[in-house]
């Protein structure tokens, strides 16, 4: 190499790094070359890296440089250069052509393209987030692993970001149920910025200096709240055609991995935090008490589901059919087929709350057949007084709706569930989210008058209704939001 003929790269640190490395750089990219200029500048820089564009002798290359006296520093390069060379025959990443330990410089592959951050849009986001699903399920599929078991509750609780949610709090049954069976080594990192796509349309991972050992599905659910934050309006279609994406490339089930990220990746994406949440809900028990003749000595609090409808899936339709028609019957006592827990008519306050929450645990049912086992199925044979499989399946069928709430079950209609209470399976009779719980147990607590019920994000209510003597009225929403919170 003659000379540097271009050297666009910012500080003396990083130009002492060109002058003292262009050589060996430039011998590694043309090694029967000596006499040709070489360029370089600055692509990104952080408090950790800066990442540099060599042009030599017609090649290009990108080197990574990481300070050597940052222990930081050091240890993001030793995870970028592990993770390059784990992933290595994916084609999941750039190659690594070569590196330096002793200097802390990675030189890979440049991709000639754009980050995926800059060139998304909505128009072309079904495509393009069945696409990242599928990559990410692709790389993760292809990334080395340990068999480790755990459940996504107790995973999740280590990280405030995501566990201190109001949606992740209230519902920690699913997360508990939702299983994993191994960590793989992950990018650890949802940014957008960091997918290339190439000229030729071709998805490539970049930066992966905070990869570590994850439960299979941690990189989605970044990706997914990156992608939430980024098309807010889009949030079903964005974690659908995800989700679908991924379980494309690895089998598992795209409804339980839609409510999973509707659940985890949403609420973390705006920061709905339930350290926060009591708050709103007292300041408008405060608000309404000061502003209504009926006052109210206790609130509850659910989140708010907007439900945007869709027709069922035929798909969907025909695996719940042959799943009830796997249902053994005769295994089950009229006895044994009894409710269980919670029977009788539900007190009219947890009604009250749940219709203003229009269904939230019933996204719990996504992908598990509303529940129904072979108990359930029993029950329902002798409420409708048949005994045949296939009869009582397609009783089952017959009360599907026109439309049910989507990235919800498939029972879960306009106006709530479409199921006879009877053939509903015991989790759906007896279960109660934590809002629910602990509404119920302030009422037996301190035996009010009156009972406020809201539904909405933090202090953005959407439904308020006010229970007294058995009976639910509708509650205006200006009853209870401060007057300075009025434009």
């Amino acid at each position: 190499m003659n000379s540097i003929a271009e050297l666009n790269v910012g500080g003396p640190d990083q130009r002492k790094f060109v002058i003292s490395h262009a050589g060996t750089i430039a011998k590694q990219l043309a090694p029967d070359l000596t006499e040709t200029d070489m360029s370089v500048s600055v692509m990104a820089r952080s408090s950790h890296a800066t990442t540099l564009k060599f042009s030599y002798a017609g090649e290009v290359c990108v080197v990574k440089h990481f300070p050597v006296d940052s222990p930081k520093a050091r240890a993001g390069y030793l995870r970028e250069r592990d993770a390059l060379r784990a992933h290595a025959r994916s084609e999941k990443v750039p190659n690594l052509k070569f590196f330096s330990d002793e200097a802390g410089f990675l030189a890979i592959t440049y991709i000639d393209g754009d980050n995926l951050r800059d060139v998304i849009d909505s128009e072309s986001l079904d495509y393009t987030c069945f696409a990242i699903g599928k990559w990410l399920g692709d790389f993760a599929n292809a990334a080395p692993f340990k068999k480790v078991k755990g459940n996504w509750d107790r995973y999740l609780r280590h990280y405030s970001e995501f566990y201190s949610t109001f949606s992740l709090d209230q519902n920690s049954d699913f997360l508990r149920a939702f299983t994993y069976e191994r960590v793989v080594l992950s990018k650890n990192d949802g940014a957008l910025s960091n997918l290339m796509v190439a000229r030729d349309g071709k998805l490539f991972g970049v930066d992966f200096k905070n990869s570590q050992f994850k439960p299979m599905g941690w990189d989605l659910l970044l990706t997914a709240r990156a992608l939430v934050r980024l098309f807010p309006s889009e949030t079903n279609r964005c974690i659908a055609q995800l989700a679908d994406g991924f379980c494309t490339a690895t089998g598992a089930d795209s409804e339980q991995y839609q409510t999973f990220l509707q659940v985890a990746a949403v609420g973390a994406a705006f920061a709905i935090s339930s350290g926060t949440t009591e708050a709103p809900a007292l300041t408008a028990l405060r608000t309404y008490n000061e502003k209504s003749d009926t006052p109210a000595q206790v609130v509850g609090h659910t989140p708010f589901l907007l439900k945007q409808l869709q027709k069922p899936d035929p798909e969907k339709t025909r695996a719940l059919f042959d799943h009830l028609m796997q249902l053994e019957l005769d295994s089950v006592s009229a006895e044994e087929a009894q409710p269980t827990g919670h029977e009788g008519t539900p007190p009219v306050e947890f009604e009250a709350l749940c219709r203003g929450c229009q269904g939230n645990c019933c996204t719990l049912a996504l992908g598990r057949k509303a529940f129904i086992d072979a108990k359930t199925a029993k029950r329902a044979a002798l409420y409708i007084n048949e005994q045949a499989t296939e009869k009582v399946a397609l009783n089952y069928i017959s009360y599907l709706p026109e439309q049910h709430v989507q990235g919800s079950c498939l029972y879960h209609g306009p106006d709530g569930c479409a199921l006879p209470r009877q053939m509903r399976s015991d989790t759906c009779n007896k279960y109660q989210c934590r809002a629910a719980r602990d509404m119920l147990k302030r009422i037996e607590t301190h035996n009010p008058d009156g009972v406020l019920c809201l539904a909405g994000k933090g202090a953005d209510f959407r439904q308020a209704s006010y229970v007294q003597n058995d009976k639910i009225a509708n509650v205006p929403l200006g009853m209870v939001t401060p007057e300075h919170n009025h434009g």
